[in-house]
């Protein structure tokens, strides 16, 4: 027969109601008694009734988290930051691809809707400011990594601002006056703040931001080989390129290449993002690292902490760093 809390209750010399806050992380609960309690659930194999709790609390003790395509290795190392806080907190994830479509987005949050999950993670959520701040004040949000200017929402990020104007300003000391710029159509704020600070530190070292060098595709690849092959046959190229991520630094560099050209003696190339591959590249890519484990852990963190009703921060911004390599 399974054991009941009654059973741990007994064996460790206390009462159901101190197990069930030692089960839940009260910490009302001192270590001694805490370890006790440990020891009689370990020894008799208790297995905590969570379901019966969920209902009477009505949590469901899992977190949905909405990424715009799951494949991209961006993203799996901010889920893979989420990780420890889940397992600590004992939360599941219910995990899902947006692919930036809008009614995609809202079939998901149904499942946030429909009471399948305490609380929601959005990174590169396709909503207006008006629908997120609806879905806000009835549920418990964390926007990751991209949110709307000025936004009142819980929001986790870098500032992409300034680590844009660090890469560009770094092409700049290495003599570089024609750096193009690979970006997004897309309509994210890390994408207009990155383009924005692009033009700024370019004017800021006297140098005209030239509209022929700013070209916007996708996340891709693809645009990146695209988007380099296009730069290289402007009638005057560009001798270094900003990327808007290490994946289109990536590409461009095998144009490069293929071009005949060697990156950073002819082109220097400057990604943003710093996932497993940048460093993997050969030349290894210079980037600016962001802390993606820590963007993961930090939104999940907070989140756990909206929905236990304690105070968060509004905007928590964490440390970008440029990391200097041999592309540039």
């Amino acid at each position: 027969m399974a054991a009941r809390i009654q059973d741990v209750a007994k064996a460790a010399g206390v009462s159901t109601a101190t197990v069930s806050r030692v089960i839940n992380r009260h910490p009302s609960v001192s270590d001694s008694t805490r370890k006790k309690v440990l020891e009689a659930i370990e020894k008799l194999n208790y297995i905590p009734n969570h379901g019966g709790r969920m209902l009477r609390k009505q949590e469901t003790k899992t977190i949905l988290v909405l990424v715009p395509d799951i494949r991209n290795s961006f993203y799996a190392n901010i889920l893979y930051g989420m990780d420890p806080i889940m397992t600590e907190y004992q939360y599941n994830l219910i995990i899902a691809s947006t692919y930036s479509d809008l009614v995609r987005e809202r079939n998901l949050i149904n499942l946030l809707k429909q009471k399948l999950a305490d609380g929601m993670i959005l990174l590169a959520s396709v909503l207006d400011e008006a629908e997120l701040r609806e879905l806000d004040e009835m549920y418990h949000l964390v926007q990751l990594c991209e949110f709307n200017q000025g936004t009142t929402l819980t929001h986790v990020s870098i500032d992409n601002y300034q680590a844009a104007y660090e890469a560009v300003a770094h092409l700049i000391s290495r003599g570089h006056r024609r750096i193009g710029f690979l970006s997004s159509n897309n309509s994210f704020l890390s994408t207009k703040l990155r383009e924005a600070a692009y033009r700024q530190a370019l004017r800021d070292h006297s140098i005209t931001p030239d509209e022929n060098l700013i070209l916007r595709g996708t996340y891709s690849f693809e645009s990146g080989r695209i988007g380099a092959n296009i730069l290289m046959n402007t009638v005057n190229p560009p001798t270094a390129i900003f990327c808007i991520s290490d994946v289109v630094a990536a590409g461009a560099i095998q144009a490069l290449y293929r071009l005949n050209l060697r990156t950073p003696d002819d082109v220097a190339v400057c990604g943003f993002d710093d996932i497993d591959m940048a460093s993997q590249l050969t030349p290894p890519l210079t980037t600016v690292a962001q802390p993606l484990e820590m963007l993961g852990t930090m939104a999940a963190k907070i989140l756990i902490d909206k929905i236990a009703g304690k105070e968060v921060k509004r905007s928590t911004v964490l440390q970008h760093q440029l990391m200097i390599r041999g592309t540039t």
